[in-house]
């Protein structure tokens, strides 16, 4: 069997995923529309993978003191809001009850990955 010759990763993280700057996140902050506004800026400013957005509930959110829980299948992570992005969700249409989702579909269902 040969082995096959890679580059060395010695140092550097596969998972790491590039912070857009808060410029890029406060134009989005201020240009898309309400119900895309909050999910974007908060993808982009949280690195939060699909999954932990689709399930994310308003309990998660501390828009007092600027964090949210984002909770995985192998424990949780504290993550801090940027201003515009605290911003974005306090305008965020919807019920904001603390049980219930985030981010919904159009019919107030949970999204779906489809």
């Amino acid at each position: 069997m040969s082995k096959t010759n890679r580059p060395s990763q010695a140092g550097k993280s596969l998972n790491h995923r590039p912070i857009p700057s808060r410029a890029v996140i406060e134009m989005i902050a201020q240009n898309a529309r309400p119900t895309f506004c909050a999910l974007i800026a908060f993808a982009a400013g949280t690195r939060a993978r699909r999954t932990e957005i689709q399930t994310l509930e308003w309990k998660d959110i501390d828009l007092t003191n600027a964090v949210v829980l984002i909770r995985q299948t192998r424990g949780q992570r504290k993550v801090p809001l940027t201003k515009p992005l605290v911003k974005a969700l306090r305008k965020f249409p919807g019920e904001h009850e603390p049980a219930s989702r985030v981010f919904v579909g159009t019919d107030g269902a949970p999204m779906s990955s489809t």
